[in-house]
């Protein structure tokens, strides 16, 4: 709980001076190493920034599973920009996309891909774009539905945590 409240401190603190993530993540893994010393510890991280008056959303990505974009029935993942934090020094690329109406963001924990099934085999980033593709348009459908189908993969037992965000731009947002 101190290390979670420690990360959502800093991320906040650093949030205000950046206008890019990828700079922010840099400093937070060399914070996050000098303060917590342990390199068997380590974060996987997405930070975004959405401008909602322009729809675009910037974001880097520390070792974390890649987010979804869909767009219509197609979806994509958005690459990993860089590597888990407190593991070494590096720079965190920032990616920008622009979203357009009717695209819907997901991002979710690892609790999505590493769904597994009783045979032990797990979801996966292409599993994961199969079943957002499907699902229904409404953000909020879409995110109940995932998490619907990881617990039926799993016997209805969640065996990992698993959080999931959709955002999902109305499709008359340029009207």
């Amino acid at each position: 709980a101190v290390l979670t409240a420690f990360i959502k401190f800093a991320i906040r603190g650093l949030s205000l001076r950046y206008e890019n993530p990828g700079p922010l993540l840099a400093e937070f893994n060399e914070s996050f190493e000098r303060t917590v010393g342990n390199r068997d510890l380590f974060v996987s991280m997405l930070v975004g920034m959405l401008d909602t008056d322009t729809f675009e959303f910037r974001y880097a990505s520390a070792g974390h599973d890649p987010a979804f974009l869909r767009n219509g029935s197609s979806v994509r993942s958005l690459d990993v920009t860089g590597p888990l934090l407190g593991v070494m020094q590096s720079e965190f690329e920032t990616r920008t996309i622009v979203l357009r109406p009717g695209d819907t963001l997901v991002l979710a924990t690892d609790g999505l891909t590493e769904a597994r099934d009783r045979k032990g085999e797990m979801l996966g980033s292409e599993g994961a774009e199969a079943v957002i593709a499907a699902a229904p348009a409404s953000a909020q459908l879409l995110a109940d539905g995932l998490a619907k189908h990881v617990a039926a993969r799993a016997g209805n037992r969640l065996n990992d945590d698993l959080a999931i965000l959709a955002v999902r731009v109305r499709d008359d947002a340029n009207a």
